[in-house]
């Protein structure tokens, strides 16, 4: 028995350390100066992600969105850098990806997926009855990150309000497939009850009715996968 601890101990020791990126809370969206569009994340997924997989030894980027809740940890091995805005996101992710080689990245901000056709330029009068504004389809961040690196594994997320099991699951896929995702956590609120499902190539994990539950064997399967 001790030969057999001891033999386990010596190979978590020396489990290689991994590097991940992950993306984590909303992107704002500019109307004009002083209005924008933006959406409920709160990034506590991804900064949940980032202390775990920190505390485990490995090396934490951390691009944290403006969210209501901050960054009130300082955990050894993770480094945060802050963005606001879509295309802040978007410019960081491709030159930290060019800059430096990562293991994972996991995306789990909430990208708005609609931005202005047209950004006005000076604050939009108030005393204006009415303001049409044209919406066009964001480019697809996610879409981007195996171009960059595509040697490095990454995991997306799909949230989608009041989902059943069935829709969940065939977002994921459609995401899995346009985005080269190796790993998706489709995850829904329906009657104010968290509900989120882990999906690679080969399964289906879940449900996970709580978000640390999802992160613990999302983290467990993304380190099984990079041995």
């Amino acid at each position: 028995m001790a030969t057999k601890l001891k033999r386990d101990y010596h190979r978590k020791s020396k489990r290689r350390k991994i590097r991940v990126l992950i993306t984590a809370g909303p992107t704002w969206i500019q109307l004009d100066p002083v209005r924008i569009i933006s959406n409920i994340s709160t990034g506590k997924t991804g900064q949940m992600l980032a202390e775990k997989i920190a505390r485990a030894g490995n090396q934490v980027k951390l691009l944290l969105g403006p969210s209501p809740f901050g960054y009130k940890h300082n955990f050894k091995g993770v480094e945060v850098l802050r963005y606001i805005f879509f295309n802040e996101l978007r410019d960081k992710i491709r030159k930290i990806l060019r800059k430096s080689r990562f293991d994972v990245v996991i995306h789990s901000a909430a990208v708005c997926d609609f931005w202005p056709l047209q950004v006005v330029r000076h604050k939009f009068k108030s005393s204006n009855k009415k303001w049409d504004v044209k919406l066009v389809r964001t480019p697809k961040i996610i879409n981007e990150i195996k171009r960059i690196s595509p040697g490095l594994m990454l995991v997306g997320f799909k949230f989608e309000p009041q989902a059943s099991k069935g829709y969940l699951i065939k977002e994921a896929g459609m995401l899995m497939r346009q985005s080269g995702s190796d790993i998706v956590v489709a995850n829904t609120v329906k009657n104010n009850s968290y509900k989120a499902y882990i999906l690679d190539s080969d399964s289906v994990r879940g449900p996970f009715i709580n978000k640390s539950a999802m992160s613990d064997t999302l983290i467990k399967l993304i380190q099984d996968k990079i041995k």
